[in-house]
């Protein structure tokens, strides 16, 4: 990320008054900057698309004689500009345009619009999902014209302590002359509970 670094000093040569500051600020990857003449009917400053969150307007009047108001929106202008001044105002997030007004003539303006740094982060929760017991099967018998399969298959269950349970089933199919299919499958299951049954 970029770096913002702002300096003000203020010295009146009438007063022993002397006011400084220096401050860097992280700003966003994008900014604004132009040289502009405004007249003494409304005109506007359009931000950028790709600047997200406007930052800070920095803006100085070039003019020697006229000042230029500057609002947020039409027709109203909190902020005035004297000849030879400059300021930095902070936009809102919300912020698209800036609306500028000369008094009396045309005035030559430079400004300058900074990217904020994400404000407001936004964050989604990553879920995890585990999987299930997972079942293998072997063996690709194959259906007869009728669609009817036999099948002659002898099971045992043996127990064992193992905490994931798994299954798997071997099938060798013959086809016989009449296109029928008889397979002879072996099941075998282990899972938790402690029994042994024969079939």
């Amino acid at each position: 990320m970029p770096t913002l670094n702002q300096y003000v000093t203020m010295n009146r040569q009438d007063l022993t008054l002397d006011v400084s500051a220096s401050k860097s600020l992280t700003v966003g990857d994008h900014y604004q900057a132009a040289i502009r003449t405004i007249g003494t009917s409304e005109e506007t400053i359009v931000l950028d698309a790709d600047i997200i969150d406007p930052g800070l307007l920095y803006i100085r009047n070039d003019d020697a004689s006229n000042f230029v108001d500057i609002g947020f929106s039409t027709g109203v202008y909190p902020n005035r500009i004297y000849p030879s001044e400059q300021a930095v105002i902070p936009l809102a997030l919300t912020q698209t345009t800036v609306y500028l007004k000369a008094d009396t003539a045309a005035c030559i303006i430079e400004y300058f619009v900074n990217e904020r740094r994400g404000v407001t982060p936004s964050s989604s929760p990553s879920a995890s999902v585990s999987s299930s017991p997972s079942a293998s099967v072997s063996g690709s018998p194959s259906a007869s014209p009728s669609g009817s399969v036999s099948a002659s298959p002898s099971s045992s269950v043996s127990a064992s302590p193992s905490p994931t349970p798994s299954a798997s089933v071997s099938a060798s199919p013959s086809a016989s002359p009449s296109g029928s299919v008889s397979a002879s499958p072996s099941a075998s299951v282990s899972s938790s509970p402690s029994a042994s049954p024969s079939g």
